[in-house]
């Protein structure tokens, strides 16, 4: 009889721990030709029956097993959909080989807490925006020298004054019972602006803006984080300068954060069949940018946009000993062409579970994430047939 590798130590425990009562170890292990042709079939996708049911997706379903859930849900004021996953048909003619043409789309999104940041829909400035009574000019634009769309939001100001971006606007009425941190960015086209975050009453002053922006191109992007944001204290977000400037804005895009932008899979050891089991798994996903978005950098870019990213996870809850686990980052292709993501453990990443464990604890979390898990954004992109596969190999096992 021979048991792979990745098993001894979880068999092993067992045994010390008398976990097989009325047949001994080795008895055990001469029991299992079954079991060893079940799951030597490494074709078999474990999940093939936990679909995306968009009816699941409720605020008390964060923690459900065996059905994807928002990972976020379980977080403090997550009532807000901070993330949205919609039926798009088959995936149909357009299918790699591979990929079931039947296999239904789905449309995954991290929603962009900005509505009007491509300045795209009107051209009238944003009521988000507010300007200094004296010395301040903020208009919509579409010269040529716009970053992208049509229009772009332009700022003039005299010296030391400033325009500011209300943050009680965000979409998810930031702070309504705690404070919310946020990630945000934008491009800029200015050649000494400065910004910070202070109190929507605050007055410029000019020394206390800790960065400014000394760039010469149109398209320059700032990156950076919103933290603690209450509606019991409102905030704003500061443009200004102390000599006469001028700047272009535009795609402005705010995520929260501090909680896991996820869709994800619980997975007692019985939601699967087989039962899942110490080894190597794989866990792939199709996925690809929707035709009807574009990435923030590309010219013709307008909210919503495509997410440029994916981030993958295969995270034991139970093991047996400590160690890393399986996680990736992707890039989207720009091509708009199904591609196949997948993420394997090996010798150092192999998934254990603790066998004794009660059967209705999960021991196993699937995590898709439409961004850079380290630096959340905004977007969208398409998924498709969701796959989870043990590998344990022939070759491995031990004895006779």
């Amino acid at each position: 009889m021979k048991v792979h590798r990745a098993l001894r130590p979880a068999l092993l425990a067992l045994f010390l721990a008398g976990s097989f009562s009325s047949c001994t170890f080795f008895e055990y292990l001469g029991a299992t030709d079954a079991w060893k042709k079940v799951y030597e079939d490494n074709s078999q996708n474990l999940i093939a029956a936990k679909g995306f049911s968009l009816s699941e997706f409720g605020i008390d379903g964060a923690k459900t097993n065996g059905k994807w859930t928002w990972a976020w849900r379980e977080e403090p004021d997550a009532a807000f959909d901070y993330m949205n996953l919609s039926n798009e048909g088959a995936v149909g003619s357009g299918a790699p080989p591979g990929l079931d043409p039947a296999a239904i789309a789905y449309r995954l999104s991290i929603l962009n807490l900005v509505t009007d940041g491509d300045f795209e829909g009107s051209a009238d400035v944003p009521n988000s925006w507010k300007a200094d009574t004296v010395g301040t000019t903020i208009s919509i634009e579409s010269a040529a020298n716009k970053i992208h769309g049509i229009r772009s939001l332009f700022i003039e100001l005299q010296s030391n004054r400033s325009a500011r971006y209300l943050l009680e606007r965000l979409s998810d009425s930031p702070g309504s019972s705690i404070g919310h941190n946020y990630s945000w960015s934008f491009y800029i086209g200015s050649i000494g602006i400065s910004y910070k975050l202070d109190n929507a009453a605050s007055e410029f002053i000019p020394d206390d803006f800790p960065n400014r922006i000394i760039q010469t191109t149109a398209d320059y992007r700032i990156l950076g984080g919103l933290n603690g944001i209450s509606a019991k204290e409102p905030k704003a977000f500061f443009l200004g300068s102390s000599l006469p400037e001028s700047a272009y804005i535009d795609d402005i895009r705010v995520a929260r954060v501090g909680m896991r932008n996820a869709l994800r899979l619980l997975l007692t050891r019985n939601d699967t069949t087989p039962s899942l089991w110490t080894g190597y798994y794989e866990f792939s996903i199709w996925v690809k940018k929707p035709a009807d978005r574009l990435f923030v950098s590309e010219q013709a870019a307008r909210n919503p946009y495509a997410s440029s990213k994916v981030f993958l996870e295969l995270n034991p809850l139970k093991p047996v000993s400590p160690g890393t686990h399986p996680v990736a980052s992707y890039d989207v292709p720009a091509s708009g062409q199904w591609t196949k993501l997948v993420l394997r453990g090996d010798e150092i990443s192999n998934i254990s579970f603790d066998l004794q464990g009660p059967a209705t604890e999960p021991v196993l979390e699937i995590v898709i994430m439409p961004t850079d898990s380290q630096k959340p954004e905004p977007g969208e992109i398409f998924i498709a047939s969701p796959s989870l596969r043990l590998f344990i190999y022939k070759a491995d096992y031990l004895g006779g």
